[in-house]
């Protein structure tokens, strides 16, 4: 929860920018001669961004990336000023969440939304208005019945704890809305994008299946979640996969930065790289090596899933893997094949719909209206 920066050491922040300068002017000036075997995103724009960004997570330190953003809370109070909202914080034994949205704990129905960035980066301030738009739209749509907010957990990033501790704050806070707050399991949905992704994950397999002697606190449903929201899931640290190359051009994420930060979501160093089972962790902190079995019942746990994946992102082929794993245990432990709903965004990239506002999109794309078409049945 502490949001603390180290120094992120100035002349390496100079000679980041200038590194990244050239690769964009170089980028840029070498369209021409790609345009005939053009490997990048739909636009010249993207293709730009994209490739500061991968030369950014390339050479940039950890504490150079943690620099360029406030921190979660910090982010969400600057977000308040912006969005005239009074800020409201839940302060828990061992959490921190923030409210989105004017019904905030009196709306009908409660987003539990788990930010994305690697375990390593805060939530965002695009991600942030991501999530506002999401909530007054929803709330000013006439077609719908139900008011709804979001509850953002300022979860502990790895620079200050690993795994467990980002998953015993989710369940936290997802306890004191069921336990202190008396809400119905079908009043909540819970979402996450990325990493946030692998948290919501991490937190339906230690519902189906709690672990004896953990210190993650237990979360007992009587009747399942409202539904759940995976944007572009991280489900696998391993990136032996063909769109890991394929997509390298397309998409903002690197093989590099996978590697590093899954090693230390588990514990590990960035220089100890996950190369097996054995260094990874398990089926609760990668849902990837779980087999169907594991999936069975979990229709018990959450009424409906969505999974959003981008066609140009390093992910895909991991998240394709996962969703046929997940729906023949889904569909076999009796969940119905339709609540169970998986979209892929055509020319997207990582968790576009959520971040892809920042190139100065204006007007929603196509994947962001399925997205909310989804919300909307679900909140109807």
């Amino acid at each position: 929860m502490a949001e603390t920066k180290p120094s992120p050491g100035i002349v390496g922040l100079i000679t980041l920018g200038i590194r990244t300068l050239f690769a964009v002017l170089f980028r840029l000036l070498s369209a021409p001669l790609r345009w005939n075997r053009w490997d990048g995103p739909p636009t010249l724009l993207q293709d730009v961004v994209y490739c500061a960004t991968r030369t950014t997570l390339a050479h940039a330190t950890i504490p150079q990336l943690q620099y360029a953003y406030l921190g979660t809370t910090e982010a969400y109070h600057e977000w308040c000023k912006e969005a005239r909202q009074e800020p409201k914080t839940i302060a828990l034994e061992n959490a921190i969440a923030h409210w989105i949205g004017e019904e905030e704990e009196d709306a009908d129905v409660i987003i539990l939304f788990l930010h994305g960035g690697g375990y390593i980066l805060p939530c965002s301030q695009s991600q942030l208005k991501y999530l506002h738009r999401l909530v007054k739209d929803m709330n000013t749509r006439k077609d719908i019945g139900h008011t709804v907010s979001v509850l953002l957990p300022a979860y502990s990033l790895t620079t200050e704890a690993h795994y467990p501790t980002q998953l015993i704050q989710a369940m936290t806070v997802l306890s004191y809305l069921l336990t202190d707050r008396k809400r119905s399991p079908s009043s909540i949905m819970i979402a996450g994008e990325s990493a946030g992704g692998n948290l919501v994950l991490s937190v339906l397999s230690h519902i189906l299946h709690p672990p004896q002697g953990s210190d993650v606190p237990r979360v007992a449903l009587k009747t399942p979640l409202r539904g759940a929201f995976l944007c572009s899931p991280w489900v696998s640290f391993d990136t032996n996969y063909n769109s890991n190359s394929t997509n390298a051009n397309k998409d903002i994420l690197i093989e590099k930065v996978l590697l590093e930060w899954g090693s230390m979501y588990v514990g590990g160093s960035k220089d100890q790289i996950l190369v097996n089972e054995d260094q990874s962790g398990d089926g609760y902190i990668e849902p990837l090596q779980n087999g169907p079995d594991w999936w069975q019942g979990m229709n018990k746990v959450v009424k409906s899933i969505l999974v959003w994946a981008g066609e140009d992102e390093v992910l895909l082929d991991s998240i394709r893997e996962f969703e046929g794993k997940f729906r023949e245990g889904w569909t076999s432990g009796g969940g119905h094949n339709t609540l169970f709903k998986t979209i892929y965004g055509k020319g997207e990239a990582h968790c576009e719909p959520i971040v892809g506002d920042r190139l100065g999109r204006y007007k929603k794309g196509k994947s962001q209206l399925q997205i909310e078409d989804w919300l909307k049945k679900h909140l109807a």
